[in-house]
């Protein structure tokens, strides 16, 4: 998982969550920008900011930047290292939950609208643009990510 500094300095997941992490003992990478990477032992889909903003996990074919690596001369580096993969902590309960429902949405989404409809009710969602015809749709965009110092998740 992938924990943005935007998304600790607003506040995610919560004190009492943030212990919970902790408590994993889970390995624990420092971001150049201040972020953390944490390491689990979880079955969770690629995901970009959808468990909430800032927060992203990583799941088969996904990868992640891990020390030594460096960006613009700044390094990541290991809080707690690395363990064998059968060594990894589970997830706390809530988190795996979240994101288990996350994979479930992921897999079922909701039916697009068709052009037609949409003209019909005069609503064409900004965000939204049409890729071919019929009921093909996709989402245009991506998140952004801002740089800024955040609260530390420490050992």
């Amino acid at each position: 998982m992938d924990i943005d500094p935007a998304a600790l300095e607003a506040g995610w997941p919560g004190e009492e969550r943030r212990r919970e992490l902790k408590a994993t003992g889970c390995p624990l990478v420092q971001t150049p920008r201040g972020g953390f990477h944490l390491y689990f032992r979880a079955n969770w889909p690629n995901s970009v900011g959808v468990i909430a903003p800032g927060v992203d996990t990583k799941g088969p074919r996904g990868y992640v930047v891990a020390p030594p690596s460096s960006v613009n001369g700044k390094r990541y580096r290991w809080i707690r290292p690395l363990v064998p993969i059968d060594q990894l902590p589970p997830p706390p309960e809530w988190l795996d939950a979240a994101l288990t429902a996350t994979a479930k949405a992921l897999e079922h989404p909701p039916t697009p609208k068709s052009a037609e409809e949409i003209a019909r009710k005069g609503k064409h969602p900004k965000s939204w643009t049409p890729t071919g015809v019929g009921e093909s749709w996709s989402v245009k965009g991506g998140s952004s990510r801002q740089s800024s110092p955040a609260g530390r998740m420490g050992r």
